[in-house]
């Protein structure tokens, strides 16, 4: 980012113009008590965890319950640590100063077991300097609330807490309605609250008692953003998110009272997180300074409140913002001819917060080189619009404008600080987006402005748009010109293959009655589409005005443009015309497109080989790489990978956030709730464009195909929140899946060997390819049992059976058969294996037990439909001429089921009762006698069954 010191014209007056602006004196009861900054970089600590004594500094985060516990010990009983005095210290008022001791024994007769912050006979002074120290509770998203869970505090260090960290980033905002404390975060976990030493009034309960404030988003009476819906939300439209009261315990109330990040599943980059405590939060709300100390005196910690009741004043809520600037930028036709007057209007999301100042930088841009606009007397400034004039010239031209938006930081007495160059000191710093003005040529009778919006629907594959064109006269001579103007005037578009075709026409009238004129909008049928529409917006097709300024005509074109192919154009041009007469100026409506290659994450013919301990991860995933833009002007948010499932459900497994909209993307992929899942890495994408690679999850388990497509979404507005996405040719892989299934379970009578007392369990393994149009795709399966044994003595966690001789036992008439997955597919001549498998152990004490399978098919990289994908494809067996299968090439991937056989007293004891699926020939009935039947006798049979493949299978059955 360019700095404003990096310019040489900054001049000394322009700094005491700002300092005019807010350099009062401000006295407080303690003026030299309250921090502006606060080193806690040289604060270490001991604590015992396991045993083992660490030492850890103040600032670092605390994932473990000791390190968690410790850290808040250091803060709260180190004297030279700031924190709170009073309970309110404002104008020389004070009310109730804390008392630390007392405060750090409140728990010693609620819960001794885990009194955490030290022994009765030790004392905690209060704090030297007045000041927040403010640390981040981060909650872990398995911990769910409920009333008081934990009878001991330190349980929900165990069970709730993630981390802990202090927050260094703060400046002290010393402003005369509204002073106060700016902290800032630049990450924080999906849920989080914060934490402040010294707790002003309020109830004291565990795990914090009454020693550290807990700043709830929460209304504990209304329940208000109970499940923080709109959190996320409010936050990236740079709002304010007001937080209602100190919170008895954040984790223990039936609703959690905790900040949650994610809104469908997402989270979300937090860059610029701030939260703004006011000192007179409680202004209002505390008692006097001699009401008694009552534990459950617990009303007096709403924040907010003023003297009437239950009037409540906004700006003296904490805040959490996620600090953001915005900018609005027009052109419009000046009084002075031959001008355009050039207007910008500019703010942050503090700017709603009363007296909560910022100063700001305007620059002139090109999207990736800043000027300062000097036009701007006082550099920076804190004003919040300019204007300025523009000569009109021959040819139309085009302005990008950014501004750049930093708090102001006071000294204790109210003054600006500045660094040794001059330059007001800021801690944090917030971009607009860009935003562009035209300034239209003198040619063009009519001027045209825009507003494009576009929504990508992944079901059926098409960009929808609504594209709202407003149509104004350029100048007042224009104006007049349309009272001679008897024909229509007509907005074209360019289509997909560049050709024009015709919008809607727009006539004009005059309408004496008024002194000005009417208007009509007719539509086009054939280039429109009111079947798929981006929103409900209803387009006005009649109007009237009498003046230049309100002559505007609003022309909304709704359409969509297929992405099946990706040949759905790169931009669309509008133009107003008018038959016999001048064209007017062009617009153009960038679409945003990326073309994309996918590839299965594939393996070697080597890895494949020595996969016998299952390392290989059998997770499908598949690489996607597209076309990138860094193009600061459209201000492109992120590209995100969604992968389209066999129900047309499109879930997002990846994606690259330009959370800077400077062209440096952070990669991460997701899970099948949107959560993160890893971090992949970054990439930064140079002007001319470059390419990014993600990597997604096959997220249907039951799928054979992968489909994926990228989807780019840019800000259109930041304060609304408003974006448009668009979408780019979906492509897809096909896989050989695997299909697997336990088609048979059989057990022997007990019998006595040197351990006692032993059985035979026998499982029966169908595998095959889940389409026989994919076998041949399979080159080697591999079936390992787990839990096979539960003798410690002849203990087999895990067995790969691929290595096992086979057993035949003519005394039990039973056999395992370990042939079939030993071979190569293909080659094998069945689309189908079965598996015999057989193991002894002692009898199961419960009677019951079950037995685990992971079944692998390792199968040949497969082609894209679509489009091939980027590697040379070869099968597993065999070397076509122009491939040349090395070890090293990866194509391979791998599938894997887990199967669980259940041997209860629904399992038959048989001599063989291993049933399969494959056809039989004949089935035979014999009775004790040995007399043969085609129907089963009543009482005990022996059965035997003939298959087609040669297999004979006996067993024994009662009917």
């Amino acid at each position: 980012m360019v700095r404003m010191r990096d310019y040489a014209y900054i001049f000394v007056v322009a700094l005491l113009s700002l300092c005019g602006l807010r350099a009062y004196a401000y006295e407080y009861h303690e003026p030299t008590s309250w921090v502006n900054t606060f080193d806690y970089s040289g604060y270490t600590f001991t604590y015992e965890e396991d045993g083992v004594v660490k030492t850890a500094r103040l600032t670092d985060e605390a994932f473990t319950p000791a390190h968690q516990m410790a850290l808040l010990k250091a803060v709260y009983a180190d004297p030279t640590i700031p924190g709170i005095h009073y309970g309110y210290n404002y104008n020389g008022t004070q009310n109730r100063k804390l008392d630390y001791n007392h405060n750090a024994h409140q728990g010693e007769t609620e819960d001794p077991e885990s009194y955490w912050l030290g022994t009765p006979d030790e004392f905690y002074p209060n704090p030297i300097q007045n000041g927040m120290t403010m640390l981040i509770v981060q909650v872990k998203d398995t911990w769910k609330s409920s009333m008081h869970t934990h009878y001991a505090g330190a349980e929900y260090f165990k069970q709730a807490i993630h981390s802990i960290r202090l927050i260094t980033n703060f400046i002290r905002v010393n402003d005369r309605e509204n002073p106060g404390y700016l902290f800032t975060i630049n990450s924080a976990s999906n849920r989080f609250f914060f934490i402040s030493k010294g707790k002003a009034r309020a109830e004291w309960v565990k795990p914090f008692f009454r020693m550290f404030e807990q700043i709830s988003p929460v209304d504990v009476i209304t329940h208000e953003h109970e499940d923080d819906v709109t959190f996320i939300d409010e936050l990236r439209m740079g709002h304010p998110y007001a937080c209602f009261h100190d919170c008895a315990n954040v984790f223990s109330l039936e609703h959690g009272h905790w900040f949650t990040i994610s809104k469908g599943g997402e989270y979300y980059s937090l860059k610029n997180l701030s939260i703004f405590i006011p000192d007179r939060r409680f202004e209002h709300e505390m008692a006097s300074a001699d009401a008694p100390d009552d534990r459950n005196d617990k009303n007096f910690n709403e924040y907010g409140f003023s003297q009437t009741v239950g009037e409540e004043i906004e700006t003296q809520l904490p805040h959490v913002v996620l600090y953001s600037a915005h900018l609005e930028a027009e052109a419009k036709e000046s009084d002075t001819k031959g001008y355009f007057k050039v207007c910008l209007n500019w703010g942050s999301s503090f700017s709603t917060i009363d007296e909560l100042p910022d100063f700001f930088y305007v620059y002139k841009t090109d999207g990736f080189n800043h000027e300062l606009l000097t036009t701007i007397p006082t550099q920076p400034t804190t004003e919040f619009s300019h204007e300025f004039l523009v000569e009109q010239l021959a040819d139309e031209q085009t302005f990008h404008f950014m501004v750049t938006a930093s708090p102001i930081i006071f000294d204790d007495d109210g003054n600006v600080l500045y660094d040794a160059d001059g330059v007001p000191v800021s801690m944090l710093e917030a971009n607009s987006p860009i935003r562009t003005v035209v300034v239209p040529g003198r040619q063009p009778y009519f001027s045209q402005e825009a507003e494009f919006r576009s929504r990508y629907d992944i079901s059926k594959e098409v960009n929808i748009y609504k594209n709202k064109v407003r149509v104004s006269p350029t100048t007042s001579d224009d104006y007049i010109y349309l009272k001679n103007a008897t024909g229509a005037f007509t907005l074209t578009r360019t289509d997909d293959q560049g050709h024009k075709v015709n919008v809607a026409s727009v006539q004009f009238s005059v309408n004496d009655a008024i002194n000005g004129y009417d208007y009509v909008v007719t539509y086009n049928d054939g280039s429109q589409n009111t079947q798929l529409l981006f929103d409900d917006e209803e387009p006005v097709t009649q109007g009237s005005f009498n003046t230049f300024d309100d002559a505007k005509v609003y022309v909304m074109d709704r359409f969509t443009a297929s992405t099946k192919n990706n040949t759905h154009s790169a931009a669309y041009v509008y133009r107003l015309e008018q038959t016999g007469g001048e064209s007017s100026n062009s617009i153009t409506a960038k679409v945003h497109k990326t073309t994309s290659t996918i590839a299965p994450i594939a393996f070697t013919k080597d890895e494949i080989e020595s996969d016998v301990d299952r390392h290989l991860n059998a997770e499908r995933f598949t690489e996607v790489t597209f076309d990138a833009e860094n193009d600061p002007v459209s201000n492109i948010t992120d590209y995100s990978l969604y992968c389209v499932i066999w129900n047309g459900t499109a879930n997002k497994v990846a994606k690259a956030e330009n959370v800077h909209n400077d062209g440096h993307y952070e990669l991460f992929g997701l899970n099948a709730n949107g959560t993160l899942s890893e971090d992949q890495g970054v990439a930064d994408i140079a002007p001319e464009g470059g390419e990014i690679s993600l990597v997604g999850r096959n997220v249907d388990p039951n799928s054979t195909t992968n489909n994926f497509v990228p989807v780019i979404t840019t800000l259109v507005d930041s304060r609304t929140m408003a974006y448009n996405t668009y979408g780019s040719d979906i492509k897809n892989l096909k896989y050989a899946k695997l299909s697997a299934s336990i088609t048979g379970r059989t057990k022997t009578e007990p019998f006595r060997t040197a351990r006692g007392q032993e059985m035979g369990f026998g499982t029966t393994i169908s595998v095959a390819p889940v389409l026989s149009s994919d076998v041949s795709s399979a080159y080697l399966y591999r079936v390992w049992r787990e839990n096979g044994t539960g003798d410690e003595t002849y203990l087999e966690p895990v067995t790969l059976l691929n290595d096992l001789d086979n057993l035949s036992n003519p005394d039990w008439n039973t056999h395992a058969d370990y042939d079939p997955i030993r071979g190569t597919f293909p080659g094998g001549g069945k689309s189908k294996v079965y598996v015999h498998d057989l193991f002894f152990d002692k009898v199961p004490e419960s009677g019951a037990r079950e037995v685990v399978y992971y079944v692998r098919m390792y199968a040949t990289t497969p082609r894209g439909e679509r489009e091939l994908a980027p590697l040379n494809m070869a099968p597993a067996v065999g070397t076509p001429d122009d491939v040349q299968n090395t070890p090293n090439d990866r194509y391979f991937f791998v599938s894997e089921l887990k199967l669980v056989a259940k041997f209860d007293k629904n399992v038959p004891t048989s001599i063989e009762c291993f049933q399969v699926d494959d056809e039989v020939q004949q089935v035979v009935y014999y009775n004790l006698q040995g007399i043969a039947s085609t129907r089963p006798y009543s009482g005990v049979n022996v059965v035997v069954t003939r298959y087609k493949d040669g297999r004979t299978v006996t067993a024994k059955r009662v009917y």
